[in-house]
């Protein structure tokens, strides 16, 4: 797994890693990152056993609604890293975890 948003990185990502992983605030965030992959597949070779570059992203929001959610899919991402705003107050991991569950159904779930 390769992250960053340089295009560095995502030669790097191209040429050895079996995914690349990136954040943001936005599908619209994902897409760019997306463009500079795809740019970097046009200047760097892909090794064939690598086989498909997997998309993860972390997405900076607080919250993610499954309309957004299926955006991601839809650009792409084979997965979503959650991560909740605060993991101090058990309450409030709870109510992140009850908000983000209806996201299971979705392709990767």
């Amino acid at each position: 797994m390769i992250g960053g948003s340089s295009p560095a990185a995502y030669r790097r990502a191209i040429a050895h890693g079996h995914g690349w992983y990136g954040n943001g605030q936005s599908p619209g965030d994902l897409a760019k990152h997306l463009e500079g992959l795809h740019k970097a597949a046009g200047q760097t070779e892909r090794p064939a056993w690598l086989g498909r570059l997997e998309i993860s992203f972390l997405p900076l929001a607080p919250k993610v609604d499954p309309d957004t959610a299926r955006q991601y899919a839809d650009l792409g991402a084979d997965r979503l890293v959650l991560y909740p705003p605060s993991l101090h107050d058990p309450a409030q991991v709870e109510a992140f975890l009850r908000h983000h569950a209806g996201l299971l159904g979705l392709p990767w779930g």
